[in-house]
């Protein structure tokens, strides 16, 4: 979009990265609940815990700037469906 001259403004240019950003920690939210992966020994976050719906809450909050409130429905719909957040990303 930006070589078509579409995010001129560096406003738009950051809204489009900031939802790239959500929807690929999406995506490893959904693939890391729903497989419950270990988080990797050497990261600086959680080192070796398995992940959950309450770890992907804390993940998100602390990557990408969603609020409570939309991010609780987020948070409920990650959790149930496998798969959910590539179909929605």
């Amino acid at each position: 979009m930006d070589e078509l001259g579409y995010l001129s403004d560096p406003g738009d240019k950051l809204g489009m990265l900031d939802a790239q950003l959500l929807r690929a920690a999406r995506v490893v939210v959904d693939i890391g609940v729903h497989l419950e992966l270990a988080v990797p020994a050497d990261s600086r976050w959680r080192p070796g815990e398995i992940r959950n719906a309450g770890l992907a809450w804390e993940f998100l909050r602390t990557r990408v700037q969603v609020d409570k409130q939309s991010g609780s429905g987020c948070r409920h719909a990650r959790t149930r469906a496998a798969g959910r957040a590539p179909a929605s990303a």
